[in-house]
């Protein structure tokens, strides 16, 4: 009797692995947010700086930046939020029967 679709996991169906990807996507965002965060904070310090010193357009000229910043955050929250689909997504769609010695069936064999 021949079984077709027992064997270890074929290269690139490992979920471990596949989800790798995604998830070092989402931490690499979450690094380049708070690190405008942190620009943002430091911009807002230097708008109220400028702000006592009556510099109105230097003030202007900060507040620009900072609805830029705000904007690339925003954006980098969204690429966040869609990496984050994805793995659920592919954690969802992976459909094999584990075995205990680490070999799985292919639900379709």
């Amino acid at each position: 009797m021949h079984i077709s679709g027992i064997g270890t996991n074929p290269i690139g169906t490992n979920p471990n692995i596949d989800n790798q990807k995604p998830n070092a996507q989402s931490s690499n965002l979450d690094m380049k947010i708070q690190a405008l965060e942190q620009d943002l904070q430091k911009l807002n310090a230097e708008k109220q700086k400028a702000i006592q010193n009556k510099d109105t357009e230097q003030a202007k000229k900060i507040e620009k930046r900072m609805r830029e910043i705000e904007k690339q955050i925003q954006e980098l929250q969204k690429r966040k939020e869609k990496a984050t689909e994805t793995v659920s997504a592919n954690k969802s769609t992976t459909k094999n029967t584990s075995l205990s010695d680490g070999m799985h069936i292919d639900e379709f064999a």
